[in-house]
């Protein structure tokens, strides 16, 4: 999988991919916390102005950081999925992730609890989706990119851990998969 800079073609078919309950839930209190640590940063700033300035200058530096942690961390949100003829693409506000169909031996559902007993080994978990790898019972390894725990599509790799995605109708995604692929 490559990371691309460059915009996707937009005619390609796009899968968007729905949040469940569990990550509005932590990505609102994610937010919610940093943003009211920016707001107490800025309220200490503003009080200690008069009499502290540097410590004020350090409180408003802290709360400008803040801000921009929670602006960069959406920037990586998973937004949908793109099926271009040469790849499947996982669509990010920023730096979306490609991933090569010559590479793909098999796209399928998977079952609503095929991510039970997973323990994350890096990435990021349930604020603005599920992005990293993860180990379980069933898979040593497995590449996700989800954004709740259903409907979900698994993608076999020849010489690569597999990957999970999470488009919201996962059957017609699969279909234009093969469709966009053609005759193997």
């Amino acid at each position: 999988m490559a990371p691309t800079s460059k915009l996707d073609n937009e005619t390609e078919p796009f899968f968007p991919c729905s949040w469940d309950a569990n990550v509005w839930v932590s990505t609102s209190f994610a937010v919610g916390m940093l943003i009211a640590l920016a707001a107490i940063l800025a309220g200490m700033g503003l009080l200690l102005f008069q009499s502290a300035q540097v410590a004020s200058g350090l409180c408003f530096l802290g709360a400008t950081a803040t801000l921009c942690i929670v602006m960069m961390l959406s920037q990586y949100g998973i937004t949908g999925y793109r099926i271009a003829a040469d790849a499947i693409i996982v669509v990010r506000r920023r730096g979306s992730i490609r991933i090569p169909s010559e590479t793909i031996q098999a796209v399928t559902l998977v079952e609503t609890d095929a991510l039970h007993g997973t323990r994350r080994i890096y990435g990021t978990g349930w604020s603005f989706g599920n992005a990293g790898v993860l180990s379980s019972p069933r898979w040593e390894r497995i590449q996700v990119y989800i954004t709740r725990k259903d409907s979900l599509v698994l993608i076999e790799r020849a010489d690569d851990i597999p990957v999970i995605l999470s488009p919201d109708k996962p059957r017609p995604f699969i279909h234009a998969f093969h469709s966009a692929r053609g005759p193997q």
